[in-house]
């Protein structure tokens, strides 16, 4: 659990929590959808993954178009190393907005690492590094995500195995 509450707070560099305290009201004008997303980010801080996904669920059903929850819902999958799943909710929010918080770039990045997409990491990774509000020591992990994912990608496939992977 302590790594989704990091994850959510330093991965998002606080936006998605900041950006709900600042603007929930804005973002949906279902207030059900509203409701179940303050009982999510409860679940979340409670330790409760499974009802916060059921609940993440049910608030994207009340308003597909609104992004946070799709966001935290891709977020919970991917603490729950469900790639798939969490591949599907960003890139959900990507094609309602493709201007959306770049962070998602970074995270896609890290789905593709896991599937060994080294392409596709060095894609995503170079969208996102465009960023210019990017913390340093997330700016770090993803250029170093880069180059291993370019070495990777260009190395001999047996040499491939021989390099050591990220940390999750």
């Amino acid at each position: 659990m302590r790594s989704l509450q990091y994850y959510l707070s330093t991965a998002f560099c606080g936006s998605i929590f900041m950006l709900l305290t600042l603007q929930l009201t804005a973002q949906s004008a279902n207030k059900n959808a509203l409701k179940a997303f303050e009982q999510a980010k409860a679940s979340i801080k409670a330790g409760q993954l499974d009802e916060a996904e059921k609940t993440l669920i049910k608030t994207i059903e009340l308003d597909h178009h609104w992004a946070e929850p799709q966001i935290m819902l891709g977020a919970i999958y991917f603490e729950k190393k469900d790639w798939i799943k969490s591949k599907q909710c960003f890139e959900s929010v990507l094609q309602e907005d493709s201007l959306a918080d770049p962070i998602i770039h970074f995270k896609l990045a890290e789905i593709a690492w896991k599937q060994e997409n080294y392409s596709l990491v060095v894609s995503r990774i170079n969208l996102f590094l465009k960023e210019d509000r990017i913390k340093p020591d997330i700016k770090a992990k993803a250029e170093k995500y880069l180059r291993d994912a370019e070495f990777l990608k260009s190395s001999v496939p047996e040499y491939a195995t021989t390099i050591e992977r990220l940390p999750a």
